[in-house]
């Protein structure tokens, strides 16, 4: 299954992020082979359709889909930026 993540801004906006395994394993400092087996599953999951369907899910529930291969910050429309990975490591 798809990662992803759900997101609320102070000011409401909602944003529900698909974060590949690959970028998750990598950034947390795992090694080649654990990436490379992360890509893998990334690439399974993308050929199965699963990002689109959380993207569906993000429509369903009213929230704004971002992609991290694509973007990795986000600018609210209320202008704060969200640094996704610092989201997720919390190195805010």
């Amino acid at each position: 299954m798809a990662s992803a993540q759900l997101y609320k801004c102070k000011c409401g906006q909602t944003y529900y992020v698909y974060v590949p395994k690959k970028l998750m394993l990598k950034e947390a400092g795992f090694g080649p082979e654990v990436v490379k087996v992360a890509e893998e599953l990334d690439e399974k999951e993308r050929r199965a359709g699963e990002i689109e369907i959380a993207e569906k899910f993000a429509e369903h529930i009213g929230a704004k889909f971002i992609d991290a291969r694509i973007k990795k910050v986000i600018q609210c429309k209320c202008g704060k930026v969200f640094d996704i990975l610092a989201f997720i490591y919390e190195k805010k």
